[in-house]
């Protein structure tokens, strides 16, 4: 996991990186990304990816999202949560299934949002 606070100026060490240390799967927070920068232009390099993400919509900043490679069974999870910036994906390795969550907190994050974020995780029962 890795906050890189705009994923589109560090996006060729961020591929150097994943292709280097030949990471299965990487989350990644504040991608800042929008509309304007489509899956394409993300997964340039990185062929042997799928890209999931949940970009903040109202204003600049936060959103996530997770790299997996594309060998692997992988499959969005749906959250929606109006209050966090939130991914998951489900995966099957072995026969198992695991549950990998990204979530942004930003710093105005109060009491409420906190609790509501531990119970997100506590209560997702795929």
């Amino acid at each position: 996991m890795t906050n890189v606070r705009s994923l589109v100026n560090k996006l060729d060490d961020f591929k150097f990186s994943v292709l280097n240390d030949n990471y299965v799967l990487v989350c990644v927070t504040e991608t800042w990304l929008n509309s304007t920068y489509p899956d394409t232009f993300l997964l340039n390099g990185l062929s042997d990816y799928v890209l999931f993400r949940n970009d903040r919509s109202s204003r600049i900043g936060g959103g996530v999202c997770i790299f997996a490679k594309s060998d692997l069974d992988v499959i969005l999870v749906s959250i929606g949560s109006k209050i966090l910036e939130v991914i998951a994906v489900r995966l099957h390795i072995n026969g198992d299934f695991y549950v990998v969550v990204d979530i942004y907190r930003p710093p105005s994050c109060d009491d409420f949002c906190k609790n509501y974020m531990c119970d997100l995780v506590e209560h997702l029962n795929i």
